[in-house]
C-alpha cells in the first residue's frame, strides 16, 4: 500500500467506515480492485497493526479484556464547572444539560461490572478528575448498586430517581392492575406528578392503595419508601433543569451505538466516542452563534426583559 493509500484508509477508519466499504469506495475510484495495487487482506492487516502500536500497557487486563476506565477532557470539565458496550463492558455517562437546553457529556466509564464497589470507584474517580467537585443533583434508575454506592460516597448529592423508569416498572410489576382497572394509571400519574403538598400526596397515595386493594403489594410499599427520590412534591424546590427523566442519557447511549460497535477495540471506541462528542460541541457552538447573532421578533417591553436575562427565550415565551 502507498503511503497515500494509507492515509485514505486511515481518514475512512477514522470516520466509522469498514475497511470493505473503504475497499470499494477506492476500487471505484481508479476503475476496479484489480487496479488497487493491494487486496481487502492488505487493508486490514494494515489497520488491525496501527492499533496494536497505538495499544499502551495498561489499557487492558491480562486476558486482553477491558477494565474499569474513566476519562475527561478539558471541554468535559468546563462543561461540569458550569453546572454501549466495548468488549461486553457497559458504558456509563455521566451527562447534563447546557444553557441551550442541549445534553452535554460530563464524563464516561468503560466498566468491569455494575456493582456497588464498581459505582463507588466511578464516583471517586469523577470526583477526583472534577477537581472534588460532585453534582448537586444526580438522576437514576433504581439500580440498587448504584443507589448504595451514591449513598457512599455522595451522600450530600440528592439522588432522584427517573420517573420514566418507575412507570415502566410499573407497567411490569402492576400489569395485571393496569389491565383490570383503566383509571389506575391516571390515578398512578396523579401521585408521581400532580401534587404540591407533602400531606395531599399522602392522602392520595393511600386512597389509591385502598381503592384497588394493593395493601399487600409489595413493589408498591417498596416505591413508597423511597417517594422523597421520584414524587415531584419532594422535588419543587430542586433545581433539575427540567430534568425528571434519565432520557438523556438513554438518548445518548442511542446516539453512540450509531458510531460504535461491539467489534471496536479500544483504541476504535475512544476514536469513534471523540467523533460522536465533537459533533455534539459543534451544534453548541452553532447554538451559540445563534443566540448571539439573532433576535426575535418582540413587541412587548417585558419580553425584551426576558430576553436579556434567559438565554432559551423561545422556551420561556411559549409560557
Amino acid at each position: 500500500m502507498t503511503d497515500a493509500q494509507k492515509a485514505e484508509v486511515d481518514a475512512a477508519a477514522s470516520c466509522g467506515i469498514t475497511p470493505r466499504e473503504t475497499m470499494e469506495l477506492m476500487a471505484k475510484q481508479v476503475g476496479g480492485p484489480e487496479h488497487l495495487g493491494f487486496i481487502y487482506d492488505d487493508c486490514k492487516n494494515y489497520l488491525c497493526t496501527k492499533r496494536m502500536t497505538k495499544m499502551e500497557l495498561g489499557d487492558t487486563r491480562g486476558d486482553a479484556l477491558i477494565t474499569n476506565m474513566f476519562w475527561t477532557d478539558a471541554k468535559i470539565k468546563a462543561d461540569s464547572s458550569h453546572f454501549g458496550d466495548v468488549d461486553g463492558r457497559p458504558i456509563a455517562l455521566l451527562v447534563g444539560v447546557n444553557n441551550h437546553k442541549q445534553t452535554v457529556v460530563f464524563g464516561a466509564a468503560l466498566l468491569y461490572d455494575e456493582t456497588a464497589i464498581t459505582f463507588s470507584w466511578l464516583f471517586d474517580t469523577f470526583a477526583s478528575a472534577m477537581s472534588e467537585k460532585k453534582p448537586q443533583t444526580i438522576l437514576t434508575d433504581q439500580d440498587k448498586a448504584m443507589a448504595k454506592a451514591l449513598a457512599s460516597r455522595w451522600p450530600e448529592t440528592y439522588h432522584r430517581l427517573c420517573v420514566w423508569h418507575i412507570n415502566k416498572n410499573a407497567a411490569t410489576h402492576l400489569s395485571s392492575v393496569f389491565a383490570k382497572y383503566k383509571d389506575f394509571a391516571n390515578d398512578f400519574s396523579t401521585c408521581i406528578y400532580d401534587y404540591e403538598d407533602e400531606d395531599d400526596f399522602i392522602t392520595a397515595w393511600n386512597e389509591m392503595i385502598e381503592k384497588y386493594g394493593l395493601q399487600e403489594n409489595e413493589w408498591l410499599t417498596r416505591l413508597f419508601e423511597l417517594r422523597k427520590k421520584w414524587a415531584l412534591v419532594y422535588g419543587r424546590e430542586t433545581f433539575c433543569a427540567d430534568m425528571s427523566t434519565t432520557q438523556r442519557s438513554e438518548s445518548m447511549n442511542a446516539v453512540i451505538k450509531r458510531y460504535v460497535s461491539y467489534k471496536n477495540d479500544l483504541s476504535e471506541f475512544f476514536e469513534h466516542f471523540e467523533r460522536m462528542l465533537k459533533k455534539h460541541r459543534y451544534e453548541e457552538t452553532r447554538a451559540n452563534f445563534r443566540t448571539s447573532q439573532s433576535r426575535p421578533y418582540m413587541p412587548f417591553p417585558v419580553q425584551i426583559l426576558i430576553l436579556s436575562i434567559f438565554v432559551r427565550f423561545d422556551k420561556i415565551n411559549k409560557i
